[in-house]
């Protein structure tokens, strides 16, 4: 809806950060940005870890490394 025009969106920078390069959004308020912080994913531990859950981590781990910030 953000990228179509219909409102504002409030996201993280790895998820907004593609769009915003390409010119399909603008950002407003970039006095009120947060603070970078970490995030991090826990799962009990296990013998095997289900696919499902392999693939998030795994996407979030791809974005984070492939994320960099504008200043």
């Amino acid at each position: 809806m953000m990228r179509l025009g219909l409102g504002l969106a409030w996201v993280p920078a790895w998820i907004g950060l593609a769009p915003l390069r390409d010119g399909l959004v603008v950002e407003l308020l970039r006095e009120w940005r947060a603070e970078e912080t970490a995030i991090h994913a826990i799962r009990l531990e296990r013998r095997h870890t289900p696919s499902r859950v392999r693939s998030v981590l795994d996407g979030l781990q791809a974005a984070a490394t492939e994320w960099r910030y504008l200043g």
